[in-house]
């Protein structure tokens, strides 16, 4: 996998100087044009950042998305301590509950680095499972616990519900990757790009070589960024674990 973004982003220098060596062999040719207006250019560079910045839009949202459903998860897990607080020494369960969970978490977040090296069809082998919620059922489900306390109990069924609900969102975010075909579609304007550059500098060979590296290496860049990002939980300082650092 890393190899294949590592030529994904190597990809576009590749076409770079392709368009290049390409573009010089036409300007040889005796009914090759001097150049071509840079209108042109400018159309079909629009057409690209235009693509790019969507696909930027939409992986930024997924980490956007993550964050917000880890803080939902904290808050949720704050609000069982703060609810179960009256119950006196009978709440220490529910601490130790919390704590294991996010012990859980924590080491999942860790081990995400490796399911993203051996592939998501590995999942099964992640620390963090669903039996990881079953001391938050069981206590749920305990009436003695609550002490006939049925609005604490309703209360503490919602924020565990939310909290399940959430982990399962993030494992789903965590498969979720930009589809092969808008990569396919971002290298096409990419290419078409490169060339319509290399027109507008046909008759100056300097300028030709110049400019169409500079947006291959812009766009390489790019691409690099992208895969990086494309999965959050791969990138640690994307990941706002620290949330749960302080829930007491």
């Amino acid at each position: 996998m890393v190899t294949l973004k590592l030529l994904s982003a190597l990809l576009p220098i590749l076409m770079g100087f392709g368009v290049i060596f390409g573009m010089q062999k036409y300007s040889e040719w005796k009914h090759s044009p001097r150049g071509v207006s840079p209108s042109y250019f400018a159309s079909v560079a629009l057409l690209f950042a235009l693509f790019l910045s969507l696909i930027f839009s939409e992986v930024w949202n997924k980490v956007s998305k993550t964050n917000a459903l880890m803080t939902e998860q904290a808050n949720s897990m704050r609000a069982l301590l703060r609810m179960t607080e009256p119950l006196g020494p009978d709440s220490i369960r529910v601490a130790n509950a919390v704590k294991n969970y996010i012990q859980k978490l924590k080491e999942q977040e860790v081990n995400d680095d490796m399911l993203g090296g051996s592939g998501y069809t590995n999942y099964k082998v992640q620390s963090f499972s669903k039996k990881t919620f079953q001391e938050y059922y069981l206590i749920a489900a305990d009436n003695n616990y609550f002490a006939g306390h049925n609005g604490m109990q309703q209360a503490f069924y919602t924020e565990l519900e939310n909290i399940r609900q959430s982990w399962f969102e993030r494992r789903e975010l965590r498969k979720q990757h930009i589809p092969l075909t808008k990569i396919a579609v971002l290298f096409i304007f990419g290419l078409f790009t490169q060339i319509a550059i290399a027109f507008s500098h046909i008759g100056n060979k300097n300028a030709l070589r110049a400019t169409t590296i500079l947006f291959s290496l812009a766009f390489a860049s790019a691409v690099a960024l992208l895969a990086y990002i494309d999965n959050p939980h791969q990138t640690s300082y994307l990941v706002q674990i620290d949330v749960l650092s302080d829930i007491r």
